[in-house]
């Protein structure tokens, strides 16, 4: 339950920055932009695990499944994560 009120937080804040921002455009400069915006005072480690949760999520709908995948694809594959303390 922790985790998952932790990540539904990440996700809620980010939403709130950005409303009407689709998947498809998605850009790994979004998440940047949300952690400098909206939580300046972050560490490396609070948005490694931000960045985690975000990456976690579209790698599961982006994986091929019963009835396929929910998106074509993970628009935050390959965005490295800053370092954890």
């Amino acid at each position: 339950p922790k985790t998952l009120a932790t990540y539904a937080g990440f996700f809620r804040s980010f939403l709130a920055r950005y409303p009407k921002l689709l998947v498809r455009e998605l850009r790994p400069a979004h998440v940047h932009d949300w952690w400098r915006l909206s939580h300046p005072k972050w560490g490396n480690s609070t948005r490694n695990l931000s960045g985690g949760a975000f990456k976690a999520a579209f790698r599961w709908a982006a994986a091929p499944g019963k009835g396929g995948a929910i998106i074509p694809q993970n628009p935050l594959d390959g965005m490295p994560l800053p370092t954890m303390r």
